[in-house]
């Protein structure tokens, strides 16, 4: 085998001997696994990295799904985890009244926050007949009324879904 001055490690034959070669193409593939073994470790701490992202994105994605929605004392635990705002069911409730978005006697939303609110039937047995009842319809918030409350309640951060449940 012929050896060369300097052999860079894209020329070292594949089943080169390193007994065989010189110290500069050895320096070169030493080289060469520093920089393999630097770039490996850079692209595992950035997939890690994307990883946290991706799944941050998934816990969203699935408890803000068009589907979803939450009952007002779930809303405001969500919204809760924003420092900025400070709520309870009662205080949810009270605001959601007080800035219009239902009709203040029977807690309809309006046809303008129809996409915010939702209206779940609900039904209970009753106690003296035992028959299957319908109840007070439970008012719901989606995840698109999640973020239109956080922005009314001057919420700075985003809000935490990917905690709750």
């Amino acid at each position: 085998m012929q050896h060369t001055e300097h052999m860079p490690y894209e020329e070292v034959p594949a089943d080169a001997e390193f007994g065989a070669m010189t110290p500069e193409a050895l320096a070169s593939l030493e080289r060469f696994g520093r920089e393999v073994s630097a770039a490996a470790r850079r692209a595992l701490r950035a997939h890690a990295e994307a990883g946290e992202t991706a799944s941050a994105a998934r816990a969203w994605n699935v408890l803000a799904s068009a589907d979803g929605d939450y009952s007002v004392r779930e809303a405001a635990h969500v919204l809760n985890r924003d420092p900025a705002i400070s709520t309870g069911q009662r205080r949810l409730f009270a605001f959601i009244r007080a800035s219009g978005m239902v009709s203040p006697d029977d807690d309809v939303p309006r046809a303008r926050h129809e996409r915010h609110l939702r209206l779940r039937p609900t039904s209970y047995d009753h106690p003296r007949t035992g028959r299957r009842v319908p109840g007070r319809p439970q008012l719901r918030v989606t995840a698109e009324g999640l973020r239109y409350l956080h922005r009314r309640l001057a919420g700075h951060a985003s809000p935490a879904l990917d905690e709750a449940a």
